[in-house]
């Protein structure tokens, strides 16, 4: 895919601090995986309590309140450092097939997560079996799209 010039030119300050100055790389590149560690490991640990209960209680529906405001951040933060390192390199990054899936997992991460959360917004009420149902298998599909964007990555560094 072709990169305007006008874009190449706009990140051209950063792509130089970013190729140019290590510890602000590594900087970036910490906190890239410390979103994922931090954000997915939290994810995955509410994602397992889910899908090891049966039945919605409360104690549950309260950990897995919790979990987002640890989970949300921890994806914004990987959101933004990716970016931050695609703009180090917009053209490598733009003909990366790795990078688009990587893009595509991060999104569907996002969309899932919406799903999972408002589905946990309708157990409180009633406890449907319907809203259990989605809430279960938005928690399976979130264990799996952390693990793939994790895959993702590790494909992106050896293809880039």
């Amino acid at each position: 895919m072709m990169v305007p010039a006008a874009l190449l030119d706009a990140v051209q300050p950063w792509a130089s601090l970013y190729g140019n100055s290590q510890p602000v790389s590594v900087g970036v590149v910490f906190l890239h995986l410390a979103g994922l560690m931090v954000g997915g490991g939290r994810a995955i640990a509410a994602d397992a309590d889910v899908l090891a209960t049966r039945a919605v209680d409360p104690a549950l529906l309260e950990r897995l309140r919790r979990a987002h405001h640890v989970v949300a951040p921890g994806l914004a933060v990987v959101f933004a450092t990716g970016a931050l390192m695609a703009a180090s390199d917009l053209e490598l990054f733009a003909a990366s097939g790795a990078f688009a899936v990587k893009l595509g997992l991060v999104a569907l991460l996002a969309a899932n997560g919406c799903v999972l959360w408002l589905s946990e917004r309708r157990l409180p009420g009633g406890a449907s079996d319907s809203a259990w149902r989605i809430t279960r298998l938005s928690a399976g599909a979130s264990l799996v799209l952390w693990l793939a964007t994790l895959l993702a990555g590790c494909w992106l560094k050896v293809a880039a």
